[in-house]
């Protein structure tokens, strides 16, 4: 059973190609359009695109992540499954409400097309250099030229800031009550609009009710693979001092002080373990030049795969 409204997806390849299909009576004509179609009664609008994309390409997709933003897997490429816009029967040639997605992706382009099968009623898929569209439904043109005019999201790393706090002699660790669950430095998101140094500051005071003092940039951490999350995080690492009242919050489950003894013996959530190592491993070698304890000495940390 069906409802009236439809979707549609844009399946947008490095950046420089596009996913179309032929079908139907537009077949006969030579006319390509967008995968999609009409959405499944009692069926969430992103499973209704990705069944969709199945149904006409054979491409299997999977979620990775049971919210948004919903992050898919295709063969081996990952990419965030997003809505671009909502348009009214009204202005629209097709006469039915639709709901236009789209997916960024990075995969080779003939590893792409080795995972098509065409379904029923489709006669071809295929991928097009964006400079050689061929003729598509008006509708699914109108679509595209929004989406290029400025709707297309791109696929940039994350950018968030951790903590290497001391606080009354001892390091400062949180227990994370957000996937993934594990020990962790407290940190977070960098804020729109602020600087790193200030995303930090604030992170901080949000996770562990403490202010700091003192910050020092430590360096950055950008290994595509150092967040099991989706997506691409790179962090970038301060250590302060902190002060004020000790208090878990947001994505802190509990916040706890650890000796700086028992520090490398915890088990960490993403690579803070390295961090850690890292960290303490600059300490040591700033001791062995006479410096004094906390001033740490850059590390500068390059992409790792």
């Amino acid at each position: 059973m069906t409802i009236k409204d439809k979707v549609n997806i844009i399946v947008d390849v490095n950046d420089e190609y596009l996913l179309l299909v032929q079908k139907g009576v537009n077949a006969s004509q030579g006319v390509w359009e967008l995968p999609g179609g009409e959405r499944t009664l009692g069926t969430p609008l992103e499973q209704s695109v990705l069944q969709e994309l199945n149904k006409e390409t054979g491409i299997h997709a999977k979620f990775l992540n049971a919210k948004k933003p919903f992050w898919i897997e295709i063969g081996t490429a990952q990419g965030c499954l997003e809505l671009v816009d909502c348009y009214d029967a009204e202005t629209l040639a097709g006469k039915r409400d639709t709901k236009v997605y789209a997916v960024s992706l990075e995969i080779e382009a003939e590893q792409l097309q080795k995972l098509v099968v065409p379904g029923r009623d489709v006669r071809a898929v295929q991928l097009f250099a964006y400079h050689a569209i061929p003729e598509i439904l008006p509708d699914h043109a109108t679509f595209l030229n929004d989406y290029f005019g400025g709707l297309k999201r791109y696929q940039n790393p994350i950018p968030t800031v951790d903590g290497i706090i001391m606080y009354e002699g001892k390091y400062v660790i949180i227990d994370r009550k957000e996937e993934p669950f594990g020990y962790a430095l407290p940190g977070g998101h960098a804020k729109f609009g602020k600087t790193l140094e200030q995303s930090f500051r604030e992170e901080m005071e949000e996770e562990t009710g403490l202010q700091v003092r003192d910050v020092k940039f430590v360096g950055y951490y950008d290994n595509p693979l150092r967040d099991n999350r989706p997506g691409h995080r790179m962090s970038f690492v301060f250590a302060a001092e902190g002060y004020g009242t000790l208090k878990a919050g947001s994505d802190a489950k509990e916040v706890f002080l650890l000796e700086p003894a028992l520090l490398q013996n915890v088990t960490f959530a993403f690579d803070h373990g390295t961090i850690v190592t890292d960290y303490l491993n600059s300490l040591h070698q700033d001791e062995r030049l006479g410096n004094q304890f906390g001033k740490a000495t850059e590390i500068k940390r390059t992409h790792q795969v």
